[in-house]
């Protein structure tokens, strides 16, 4: 992380992830992927759409935007 005080304002400071640490996020999103679809592999194929069905439901209840990524 890399922290850089704003020249107009000395009171806020402005805090960005170095190209290191969002190599590590996407290590760490690219895990994630890896655990989920090593859950969903214990589930027949029609499980499997049941399971999105449910989630797109339950997302589309909540208000949150559907995700573009097909399980």
């Amino acid at each position: 992380m890399t922290r850089e005080r704003q020249s107009d304002d000395e009171r806020m400071v402005r805090v960005m992830l170095t190209t290191q640490g969002h190599k590590q996020v996407e290590a760490w999103h690219q895990r994630r992927r890896e655990i989920v679809v090593q859950w969903l592999a214990t589930l027949e194929q029609d499980e499997q759409e049941m399971l999105q069905h449910l989630l797109e439901r339950l997302l589309e209840g909540a208000g949150e935007p559907l995700p573009t990524v097909m399980i």
